[in-house]
């Protein structure tokens, strides 16, 4: 006997702790596919699942309106864990409100209630726009906009997908109404969509419009890991050629968003079992050029994603863009300090210029407003092994649009500019001494000419002997030897005898003349 008190003691004990923690008032989910808002005659399934086993009956229920009581919907009582209602052609009296509810000996344990919207469509679809496009940071303003043509008093309405609860609602008279979300959290990321109606007009009161298209609302959490984001091929890309993007995440088996700028462009999952996504891109255009950047998606979080990756530039080499030329100035210079310049040239004006080492790019500059060239200077602390630079450019309203790289030009060596300065100086002093050497000649040609043109000067027949002699009275004897002229051909004056002259110079008769 004492064992069976204790027995049934031990069961109920048991049964209300498990009722305290909820073992037996297990929550009942609800949802609606394909949302909670429909057009008459389109389909609609509500599905109910309670999370724990047991023998109970579950049951969906509808009330009208908000003041009504529930009603249980025939053909809906399950002994199961789940049941899946649909809706058929769903026409205004579905319209409503419904849960699911399953009964214990505690009472009745419910869902959350759901509206469900039935709309007579009659209108054109609003406009829908989200600023800012695209992620949304977490905690930050978010501005959902709906716009109509008709200049009316109208009611918009925004609506969540998959939402449970009934819709914001604006009215406007300027044809465009904002719904803000003031501070964005996880929960307000999904999928938006607008209608709206005419209010004033009391036949068109039940009637709508048609849905406008649907925008997502993507929250970023800057505290989760950003991915790394590369490309194959590096660099600029050629037309028509294939170019795979790369994004990878802090772990495997990821979902991943591609973007250009702020356009979303695909989703890829990783490959399996690795952090790696790949997008292909085949036959590159023009229209795929930009800014690409990618994130990825928390798990079991559909509209929660990690921030954007840092941009990666897909730039394009367009052929038909003239070539432009490249040439060195002030090239002399050979000091580090000293202002060499390299020149880029182009055939229109107000370009931007690129200048490329070694197919790098090392340095990014715009023409004056009606130039067509510019100057870089390398900046450099020691000069460096001859390197090969070329330079490209692209118009202002077409960053991503390169031409192809000029042909390149070297830059000396600082031995080879040394090399070059002392061979220069070497021959100009070379040349200055052939010329001294050739004037001295010339200058010594000229003053021999003109010593010999003197001792022509003195008559033929005055020939001097050499050999003077003194006599005591001082007194100079000249004697004149005709014998000791050149044989010259006979004159007018050969016939005269010859005859010895002399003459005395008597030296203060010579004093006295002077």
């Amino acid at each position: 006997m004492r064992l069976v008190f204790n027995l049934f003691l031990g069961w109920w004990l048991t049964q209300h702790r498990w009722m305290a923690e909820g073992q037996f008032s297990a929550k009942v989910s609800i949802s609606v596919n394909p949302s909670n808002v429909v057009a008459v005659g389109e389909h609609i399934s509500i599905s109910c699942k309670r999370d724990r086993n047991g023998k109970v009956f579950l049951t969906l229920y509808q009330k009208k309106e908000i003041h009504h009581h529930f009603r249980e919907i025939p053909n809906t009582r399950t002994e199961h864990n789940e049941i899946n209602f649909y809706i058929s052609k769903a026409q205004q009296s579905d319209q409503g409100i419904y849960c699911c509810a399953y009964y214990l000996h505690q009472g009745y344990f419910s869902s959350d209630e759901v509206f469900i919207f039935v709309r007579e469509q009659l209108f054109p679809s609003p406009s829908i726009s989200v600023i800012p496009n695209g992620l949304v940071v977490l905690g930050k303003k978010v501005k959902i906009q709906c716009k109509q043509e008709y200049p009316q008093i109208v009611q918009f309405n925004l609506f969540k997908k998959g939402a449970l609860n009934e819709p914001a609602i604006q009215l406007s008279e300027n044809k465009m109404t904002e719904f803000l979300i003031h501070n964005a959290q996880e929960s307000n990321g999904g999928i938006y969509f607008c209608d709206y109606r005419f209010i004033q007009q009391q036949y068109y009161y039940y009637r709508y419009s048609k849905f406008s298209n649907k925008i997502y609302i993507n929250i970023t959490d800057p505290r989760v890991t950003e991915p790394a984001i590369y490309m194959e091929p590096k660099g600029q890309q050629m037309l028509n050629s294939n170019v795979r993007i790369y994004c990878q995440g802090p772990e495997d088996d990821l979902n991943y968003s591609l973007y250009n700028s702020t356009d979303f462009i695909i989703s890829q999952r990783a490959k399996p079992n690795s952090s790696l996504a790949e997008f292909s891109i085949l036959g590159v255009r023009l229209e795929d050029i930009g800014n690409y950047s990618c994130c990825y998606q928390l798990k079991n979080k559909p509209f929660v994603y990690s921030n954007l990756s840092d941009p990666l530039q897909l730039q394009v080499r367009d052929p038909s863009l003239t070539k432009p030329s490249i040439q060195i100035i002030n090239a002399e210079q050979v000091a580090p300090e000293a202002n060499v310049s390299i020149q880029c040239n182009a055939t229109e004006p107000d370009l931007i210029f690129a200048l490329l080492k070694s197919g790098e790019q090392i340095d990014y500059k715009a023409a004056e407003p009606g130039e067509k060239a510019v100057n870089f200077t390398p900046h450099w602390k020691k000069l460096e092994e001859t390197q090969n630079y070329t330079c490209q450019y692209h118009y202002k309203s077409r960053p991503f649009i390169w031409s192809v790289p000029s042909d390149p030009v070297e830059r000396l060596q600082e031995g080879e500019s040394l090399i070059t300065l002392w061979t220069s100086i070497a021959a100009c002093l070379f040349f200055l001494a052939i010329l001294l050497l050739v004037l001295i000649f010339i200058l010594y040609r000229n003053r021999r000419k003109g010593s010999v043109t003197k001792e022509t000067n003195v008559p033929a027949s005055m020939h001097l002997s050499s050999s003077m002699v003194e006599t005591p009275d001082e007194i100079s004897y000249a004697a004149i030897n005709h014998n000791s002229l050149e044989i010259r051909p006979p004159t007018l004056y050969d016939t005269v005898p010859e005859s010895c002259i002399y003459a005395n110079v008597s030296k203060e008769s010579t004093k006295e003349n002077q």
